[in-house]
């Protein structure tokens, strides 16, 4: 998995610190194992100078203990970490930034969002307003992005539903709802009104 990442050196490192609550922490050592060759550095902190110990240019990966987003999720990194989850993460964990803070603007300026839903939010809006609140949704979206993206923002796009008409999944959805719709009915069909 490692050969599918475009780096000459993918650098796993960490470090250890102490000092006190509340002080900025000092270094103690530094550990760190270059994945393809399995080359270790181990260094003490009177070893460490101005230059890290290993390649820092645009051929180089440095994953320093953890990986994280604008939110702060974390990827703690192993030793030997999965390839495959150190190419996806930031994506996958800034998309989830994106949406959460989307759903929260949406919800914080009065819409109604129903869920998160894949890369995108379901939200409920009466019919004489549906089209204003997409608009407004739309541009939630495109501020969330750029607020985790740094100025950068993704394209949006929407798709409205309205009654009688509903989103569906495709066909894992559309028995979802069945389901759900004859659960509900054969409930009411036993419910008894108080007398």
């Amino acid at each position: 998995m490692l050969s599918a990442l475009p780096f000459n050196e993918i650098w796993a490192v960490d470090f250890e610190f102490n000092g006190e609550p509340g002080n900025r922490p000092n270094p103690v050592c530094m550990a760190a194992r270059e994945l393809r060759s399995r080359r270790r550095l181990r260094l003490w902190a009177d070893e460490l100078g101005p230059e890290p110990p290993f390649s820092t240019g645009s051929n180089s990966l440095i994953v320093a203990g953890s990986l994280e987003t604008a939110f702060g999720w974390e990827l703690h990194v192993a030793e030997a970490p999965n390839a495959r989850s150190l190419r996806n993460f930031m994506m996958q964990g800034c998309g989830a930034d994106m949406l959460r803070a989307a759903c929260v603007l949406g919800t914080e300026n009065a819409i109604e969002v129903s869920a998160p839903v894949h890369d995108a939010v379901l939200i409920t809006a009466p019919i004489d307003h549906i089209d204003a609140d997409v608009a407004a949704m739309k541009a939630h979206m495109i501020e969330a992005s750029r607020g985790v993206l740094k100025e950068f923002q993704i394209g949006v796009d929407a798709k409205t539903f309205r009654f009688p008409d509903r989103y569906s999944d495709g066909e894992r959805s559309a028995y979802m709802w069945e389901t759900v719709t004859s659960i509900v009915a054969e409930a009411e069909a036993r419910c008894v009104e108080p007398i």
